[in-house]
């Protein structure tokens, strides 16, 4: 699981109850998680709602008013895989020891996970994994909290920020060393309450004083007696995310002593120096982009105008396209990007965006603002290519869905990614910024920022990470059947670092150890299928031959759902016990005398003309299932009722053969 997420915590020394601060706090920071958002106490309950901090808020508010406390943890939720489910907003109360809240990615949960103790989580969900492990090192280190935390982040790989409440009303907090993720403390006059945020921007909507940043490698302890510091850095490079300045994070944030807003309209300053193109007019691309438009107007001299505008009273005109996790979602969200024609008509326009990531935009940009009446539209992007996956947390996962990489490849210099790129979303020009521009624009060392997106150096993350291979978590997988072999299989597929969910249908209470398991049919395709539509099943695995020879498999690869598991028509031929027989017949090759039968009464009578031992089978099983040996005559009749009257196999079972001993 990837996340890029919103962090908020308060601690009153005036007992004040914090619960609005905190409710205000993350609507803060709703531009950094959509999805879901959640609050915790020192009741280890926390109250969680799908959406946003807005929704439904007057209910939400009743449930807040019986919460009040003067301390609390807030989180608010954007994913790019585990499902938009309550289940896997946060924080999570872990075994209600604490509760824990989590912004980015750990990108080797497998090693953490293999050092639990107990059973595996039944959800693939890395803040709940972490925490199970924090709170095995804490049973093992007689609850240090410094201690631990400092064992468990040198366990840790990628890029995180975490959030802890503790039933002793304590908040912990702390910052992965390369500080890949922005935290800040703050203090709230009026209430006397220290702040923990993601961003400054929510400070500002309370009324509140930005105090410093969390430095990388620090932790921070906030109690009765004030706030503490710990160290656990041991001096590696600084690796801050350079997409937190230019997209994420909120224009009025201060991050690590840089503003955000000023370090976009330099990079604007900076394209207009770099790129000498004529036009009428210049257009920021709502909203992240309009300091860096205005900073290209202020030094190009082109007057900016709002060419584009968002509808803000549709129900997703207000919300950031890059951050919703599908991509009809996204489609929807830029079909509320309305033109103003008067401002572009007739006019040639040059474009101003943060970033160009799959492309799915700035095409569809390029064509409004053209059916608009611009004569021609240029775009210019204050990030330099995006051509590797992003491995700390950002919704660019793979190198299929990056327009730069799959036009250019990952060698090409930046006039080639122009020209290409440009074609690809049928502008006039596209160009780039570099890396040494986007540093200079933002006030730091290029060493100093990670651009692991760009050149595919992933050691920032204190591991190199190979481009294909470290794709973790990406697939959901349900295992058809509830025997040992299916359980085997459950077990022997749950630690793959492919997988993001598995499930099981029926399941079996072993099973439900290691996998989410749905009561059901494995006879009823119309459940199977969806069950694999509701829980956005990526891999289906078939144990039991009955639901192969039933058709499932091409059921479900005519709805693009991949399977393993021989078709309906293969599954017949692999299943029948005369498949055999009749090719030992067709060739002369002797073999004992057999007959088949689907009416019980024939079966039955058959009989009268053998001899004792003889054996029944399922035609419809595999070898070896479905047999039995008769030593007499009541034992074959038994046998042919189970199968064909009672149904004892199923649908594999509405056909026996009778064979000699």
């Amino acid at each position: 699981m990837k996340e890029k997420c919103g962090l908020f915590a308060a601690f009153s020394n005036s007992k004040t109850d914090v619960i609005p601060l905190v409710t205000i706090g993350l609507r803060g920071l709703q531009h950094r998680g959509q999805e879901a958002w959640g609050i915790a106490t020192p009741t280890m309950n926390p109250f969680k709602q799908n959406g946003l901090v807005t929704d439904n808020l007057d209910q939400s508010a009743l449930v807040l008013q019986q919460m009040k406390s003067n301390i609390a943890i807030g989180h608010v939720r954007y994913s790019t895989a585990g499902g938009t489910s309550l289940s896997n907003a946060q924080p999570f109360s872990i075994n209600k020891k604490f509760c824990i809240a989590h912004n980015g990615t750990v990108c080797d949960l497998n090693s953490v996970n293999t050092k639990l103790t107990g059973k595996k989580p039944r959800r693939i969900n890395d803040t709940s994994i972490v925490g199970k492990r924090l709170l095995s090192i804490l049973k093992t280190n007689n609850f240090d909290w410094f201690k631990s935390i400092e064992l468990l982040c040198d366990e840790l790989v990628g890029a995180y920020c975490f959030v802890i409440l503790t039933p002793d009303n304590e908040i912990y907090a702390f910052r992965d060393t390369r500080g890949f993720r922005p935290l800040c403390i703050g203090w709230h006059k009026k209430s006397k309450t220290y702040l923990i945020s993601s961003e400054s921007c929510a400070f500002s909507m309370l009324g509140a004083e930005l105090n410093r940043d969390v430095n990388p490698g620090e932790i921070i302890k906030i109690s009765n007696k004030g706030l503490e510091s710990h160290s656990f850095s041991r001096g590696e490079r600084t690796a801050h995310c350079s997409f937190e300045y230019i997209y994420f994070a909120h224009p009025s944030s201060v991050i690590d002593q840089t503003s955000v807003y000023e370090s976009r309209r330099k990079l604007g300053q900076m394209l207009a120096e770099m790129y000498d193109v004529n036009a009428d007019v210049v257009v920021p691309v709502p909203d992240s982009a309009r300091p860096a438009a205005l900073g290209f107007s202020e030094k190009s001299g082109i007057p900016m105008v709002e060419g584009l505008m968002k509808d803000r009273y549709a129900k997703r005109g207000s919300q950031r396209s890059f951050i919703q996790p599908k991509y009809k979602e996204r489609l929807k969200i830029n079909r509320w990007i309305m033109p103003v024609k008067s401002a572009v008509d007739g006019k040639d326009v040059i474009v101003i965006d943060d970033s160009i990531v799959r492309g799915i935009s700035s095409k569809a940009i390029v064509k409004t603002l053209r059916n608009s009446g611009a004569k021609s539209v240029k775009i210019l992007v204050t990030y330099p290519p995006i051509r590797h996956p992003c491995r700390a947390g950002i919704d660019f996962p793979t190198h299929e869905e990056l327009i730069a990489y799959n036009t250019s490849g990952k060698n090409s210099d930046i006039d080639t990614i122009n020209k290409k790129v440009g074609k690809s979303v049928n502008a006039d020009f596209v160009g780039y910024n570099t890396v040494e521009n986007l540093a200079a624009g933002i006030g730091k060392k290029p060493n100093q920022l990670c651009m692991a997106c760009h050149d595919g150096e992933y050691g920032v993350l204190n591991r190199n990470l190979s481009n294909e291979t470290s794709e973790l978590f990406i697939l959901n997988v349900l295992v058809i059947g509830g025997g040992g072999r299916e359980h085997a299989i459950c077990l022997s597929i749950s630690n793959s670092n492919l997988l993001e969910e598995l499930y099981c249908v029926p399941g079996n209470p072993g099973i439900e150890n290691i996998a989410t398991c749905i009561p059901g049919d494995i006879m009823d395709n119309d459940f199977l299928l969806n069950t694999c539509k509701e829980n956005s099943i990526d891999f289906v695995i078939v144990g039991p031959e009955a639901p192969l020879t039933n058709g499932i498999t091409d059921i479900l690869q005519n709805e693009n759902i991949y399977v393993f598991g021989p078709d309906s028509k293969a599954a017949e031929l692999e299943g029948s016990k005369i498949f055999m027989k009749d090719l030992c017949k067709k060739y002369e090759i002797p073999s004992a005398d057999y007959e088949t039968f689907s009416d019980a009464n024939s079966a039955i009578s058959y009989l009268d003309s053998k001899t004792m031992p003889i054996v029944v089978k399922a035609n419809g099983l595999a070898a070896g299932k479905g047999v039995i040996i008769a030593d007499e005559k009541s034992q074959a009749i038994d046998a042919i009722n189970d199968m064909l009257i009672n149904d004892k196999f199923g649908p594999a079972g509405s056909s026996i053969v009778i064979e000699e001993f």
